[in-house]
């Protein structure tokens, strides 16, 4: 409560998230997808890392959330999310449930501004847990959120395509591991980057 209202800096951010290259798990799109909206993404895999404590996750989702809202138009526009499950388990997804609704409560219940679309990527080849989890979640989410959220199982070529042709999000706002031309390096050193100039 009391740093309410101040501005958010990489600083602020436990050391540990970047000395064990945490950072990877969570991150902005270099640009905007059509319609000018950020597009922010999600390795799940990554939650279960060494390295992680609540509060230093919690103070780096909070501060690139932040970077991204300072984007022109963002507040009007809202933003896009991306969830990369692919490499996920029915056991990952139970034993990360309370990082889970940790980083369901910033992201949803804390920031002005509304999530226009999910993504969800998944493994094809395990449709047995995904299923049942969509299921799961589909049936305590309004019909709103259920219309904002789609599924994808295809390889990086389709999801490079699709996301294009169906959703207007060009490949240089997709990492290259879901297909697109975003790479983790340049990422990993924008943010590093910001962090040196105490941004």
């Amino acid at each position: 409560p009391d740093m309410l209202g101040e501005e958010v800096r990489l600083d602020d951010v436990q050391n540990g998230v970047f000395d064990v290259d945490c950072e990877g798990f969570f991150r902005l799109m270099p640009g905007t997808d059509e319609s000018g909206r950020s597009v922010l993404l999600v390795f799940v895999n990554e939650l279960e890392r060494d390295g992680w404590t609540k509060e230093g996750l919690a103070q780096y989702l909070w501060c690139v959330t932040h970077i991204a809202l300072s984007r022109h138009d963002t507040l009007e526009q809202g933003l896009i999310f991306m969830v990369d499950y692919r490499a996920g388990t029915r056991e990952l997804y139970d034993r990360i449930s309370p990082l889970r609704e940790l980083f369901r409560t910033l992201l949803f219940e804390c920031v002005p501004v509304k999530v226009r679309v999910t993504h969800w990527f998944f493994d094809p080849a395990a449709v047995g847990w995904w299923r049942g989890l969509m299921l799961s979640v589909f049936s305590n989410v309004s019909a709103v959120v259920k219309k904002r959220t789609v599924v994808h199982m295809g390889d990086g070529e389709e999801n490079r395509r699709v996301l294009r042709e169906r959703f207007g999000i060009g490949p240089d706002q997709v990492p290259a591991e879901l297909g697109g031309n975003a790479e983790m390096d340049d990422w990993r050193r924008w943010i590093r980057e910001r962090k040196e100039k105490g941004l």
